[in-house]
C-alpha cells in the first residue's frame, strides 16, 4: 500500500503526519520535542573550555575555541533522532514516500543524518519553517504547497 508521510521540523520541535489518500487529510502521527534548542548556550555547556599553551619560553596559555556549540550539537542530536525514526518505519513498511518542510539549517542538518534509502524517496522539500503555525493553518499550507 501507497503511504505518503510528512515531516515538519526545525531545531526544536519535529512533527510527522500521514496524508490520507481518500480525504487528503493530514493526520498527525508524532510529535518530536527538542527542549534544549529554547535554552542559552552557558545553560547547556557548564564546562569551562580547555586551554592551550603554545611553544616556548614566552608562549602565553589561551582557551581553546570548540568546534561544535552545545546549542548545535544538540540540534545533530535531534536531528539524529528524527532521522532513525524515520529509518525504523522506513524499516517496517509504514511509509514509501516522504516530503520534508523544515527550517532551512535543520533541513541541510537532516540531509546529512537520513540514510540514502529514505533519500531516494523524498518527493519534495521545503525550505521553510512552519513549526510555529496552528495546526489549521499548518494543514492549509501543506495541502498548498505540495504536491
Amino acid at each position: 500500500m501507497h503511504k505518503k508521510w510528512v515531516l515538519v521540523a526545525d531545531g526544536h520541535r519535529a512533527r510527522v503526519f500521514e496524508v490520507d489518500v481518500t480525504s487528503a487529510a493530514l493526520i498527525e502521527l508524532d510529535d518530536f520535542l527538542n527542549p534544549e534548542a529554547r535554552m542559552a548556550e552557558h545553560e547547556l555547556a557548564t564546562d569551562t573550555r580547555g586551554r592551550f599553551s603554545g611553544k616556548g619560553k614566552h608562549a602565553q596559555s589561551r582557551p581553546v575555541e570548540p568546534n561544535t556549540t552545545a546549542l548545535k550539537y544538540s540540534d545533530e542530536l535531534f536531528c539524529k533522532k528524527i532521522a532513525s525514526h524515520l529509518e525504523q518505519h522506513y524499516d517496517k513498511h509504514d511509509y514509501s514516500e516522504i516530503s520534508i518542510v523544515a527550517a532551512p539549517v535543520f533541513l541541510g542538518m537532516l540531509r546529512k543524518k537520513i540514510p540514502k534509502k529514505i533519500q531516494k524517496i523524498i518527493r519534495e522539500e521545503i525550505c521553510k519553517d512552519i513549526t510555529s503555525l496552528t495546526p489549521p493553518k499548518m494543514h492549509n499550507y501543506l495541502k498548498e504547497h505540495l504536491h
